[in-house]
Formats: structure tokens, sequence, C-alpha cells
């Protein structure tokens, strides 16, 4: 299926601007095809307010949302309207409605993507489902990239090989679910604090006009003139990849007290990673970043590194 990250990826120097070069085909803004979503437009009786794009695939687009009703930032995927599209997302839907409900207590669970709410949303181009997650960054392929295809180093190798197979555990012993589709495209790397990333990365002016759009007019197949639907570039979160990231990141993350939750003592987690690997060789087999004590990891070193890779379906 779909990933709504297949196309979300996060480039050095440039990643507050908007890249409209490779986005969606504006010939597929027509019935049955992408809702032409607009900065600040809200779904669902105004409970989702879009901030900015993400990134777009061949079943939908991405949007960084406000949820108004939790308080929260989301990523809301809206699917193209056409009939198997649709059909398409409702099956998707059902099987990450399984993932949500079942046992709780498996490890593997905090590293399958996590569906929040599902509805839909009727536009000029037909009926979209539309569907929130939480909020994840760049996935596996863009960080073999940024390695150039060489290779990544071992120790994150490790973590991310055994956070992956927890997650497929969790999917096939207690969701009775097969992973179709598993590829790097569809491995998601935890950002950390979505919220103190927003309020640091995204500008007032995201909401208040967005990224410039990219539209023109445009002759059609048979050289009649048509006006181009307007797209609005993808502008992904910056990646804990990128080492100016990572390094804002780090003193973004002083503050957390330690004794505080998992989930808070994870967000720095693969900034940390990073920059442990940029210190030693690529692909090091004895690299690792977190001391050791008689052979075993220290615990709150370990759990500070458990939650950042997650699978999609």
């Amino acid at each position: 299926m779909d990933s709504r990250a297949s196309s979300v990826s996060s480039r050095d120097g440039d990643e507050e601007e908007a890249n409209t070069g490779d986005e969606e085909d504006y010939e597929d803004y027509c019935k049955g095809g992408y809702h032409p979503v607009q900065v600040g437009e809200t779904f669902k009786d105004g409970r989702y307010e879009v901030i900015r794009k993400l990134g777009w695939g061949h079943f939908s687009t991405v949007w960084l949302s406000r949820d108004s009703e939790c308080g929260r930032h989301v990523a809301l995927k809206v699917v193209r309207s056409a009939a198997h599209y649709t059909e398409t997302a409702l099956d998707e839907i059902k099987l990450l409605q399984r993932i949500v409900t079942a046992n709780p207590d498996h490890p593997g669970k905090a590293h399958v993507v996590q569906l929040l709410d599902s509805f839909e949303h009727r536009g000029p181009n037909g009926l979209h489902v539309c569907m929130v997650f939480e909020v994840l960054g760049e996935n596996l392929l863009g960080l073999i990239k940024r390695y150039n295809h060489r290779g990544i180093p071992m120790t994150l190798v490790k973590q991310i090989v055994k956070q992956v197979l927890l997650g497929l555990d969790y999917m096939h012993r207690e969701c009775n679910i097969i992973h179709t589709d598993l590829k790097p495209e569809n491995v998601l790397i935890e950002i950390g604090d979505v919220e103190q990333i927003v309020k640091t990365y995204v500008h007032d002016a995201d909401v208040k006009k967005g990224p410039g759009p990219n539209g023109s007019d445009k002759g059609d197949r048979n050289g009649r003139r048509r006006r181009r639907t307007l797209i609005t570039g993808s502008q992904p979160l910056p990646s804990p990849i990128c080492s100016s990231f990572a390094h804002r990141h780090e003193e973004l993350l002083s503050h957390v007290v330690a004794g505080s939750s998992l989930k808070n003592n994870s967000q720095s987690s693969l900034s940390r990673l990073m920059s442990s690997a940029r210190g030693s060789r690529a692909a090091s087999v004895d690299s690792t970043s977190a001391p050791r004590n008689g052979g075993k990891e220290d615990e709150a070193n370990y759990k500070s590194r458990e939650r950042t890779a997650y699978v999609t379906v």
C-alpha cells in the first residue's frame, strides 16, 4: 500500500524551501484525482487545519496539520477520490484499526505506525478518504542516500533491523497481518519532539501564506490552453539525520528532565546515534553509541534509543 512517506524526504541546506520541481502532476487534479488542498484549509468541521505540505505519492498527498481538538500536530493523508483509490484506502483503514486495537503490551506495537483518525472529505474532485497519523520523519531510503549507498553504520543497522522485526512480529503474531510491501520507503524514522520542532522550524508565514505554488498556463495534448492547477511544494520537517538539525535538536532537548516518560527520553535518540556514527567509521561492526557496563548496555541509554523506526503498511 502507499506509504505516507513515499516522497517525504529532507534535503541538506534547503529544508525550509519548497520543492515544486518534483511534485504530483497537475493533470491528476481532476475528477477522481487529488483534492486541491490549500494551506489554511480545514477538515472535519474545522478540527484539522493545514499548515504545510509534507509530501505526496501516487495514492495521496500528505499535509502537516494542527489538531485543534487534541492541541497537537498530525500528518493528514488525503487520498485521491477515484473508486479504486477509495476502496484501497478503506481496506488500509481496516488493517490500521486492527493494529491499533491489538495487544498493547507487545513490544513491537511501538514500532508500527498508528492511525489516529479517519474520515471523508468532499471537494471539487469528489469524495476523498482522509487518514490522520502521528508525524514521523524521513524514510529509510533517505538515510541510505545520505550515506551515498555505501552502507549505514552498523550501530544504526542493528537498531533499525531489531525494531522492524519487532514491528513485523507484532503485525504477524497479534494482528494476523502480512506486510507485503516491506522496503526502505516504508520504514520511517522518528523525528522526536514534533511540537518543539514545529515551533522552531515552521514559521507563521507557513500558516498565513504557505510555500509558493507552481502553476502556469499550459497547453493540453490537443494544443488548447488550460490553467495549470497550483501545486504546493513539499516542505518535509527537518530530519535528525541532517547534521545542522541534529545539533539544534540536541539543544532543544537539553531541558528534558531525567526520569520523564520513555517517549520523551527517546526524542533525541536518532540524532544522538547519528552524532555517534559520524564520530566513528561508517559500517564499523565495533561502533557503539552507548557505554557498556559489564557487557550490558546501560538501561537508560538503551531505552533512549528504543523508539526510532516505524513500519508502515
